[in-house]
């Protein structure tokens, strides 16, 4: 993720398991234009979590500012600046083992 996408996107947690993504753009479309929203489902359920990406980093640090602490649907909604995943490779089994023996 670029800084500066990673400046517009907004980490969403503490969501209703049934949320849907325009029940999500709406509560936050207020602050500013949207680029996307994203939820990760597991069984059609929400995580808990989602993502916001604002037009401008500027809408997305109000977002975060009025909307950190906010109820939405009944629960209480934490909001950060989204951080770009860590990759991380895992070695299969037969590659430890031969390294091993080398």
């Amino acid at each position: 993720m670029s800084a500066v996408k990673q400046k517009r996107m907004l980490f969403v947690g503490g969501l209703v398991e049934n949320i849907t993504e325009a029940d999500f753009q709406a509560a936050f479309i207020k602050f500013g234009d949207i680029k996307g929203v994203s939820i990760p489902r597991e069984k059609g359920d929400t995580l808990g979590y989602g993502f916001v990406e604002f037009e401008t980093a500027d809408d997305c640090k109000e977002a975060m500012f009025n909307m950190d602490g906010a109820e939405l649907f009944n629960r209480t909604i934490n909001c950060a600046p989204a951080r770009p995943m860590k990759v991380t490779t895992q070695k299969g089994i037969w590659e430890s083992e031969n390294q091993e023996k080398e």
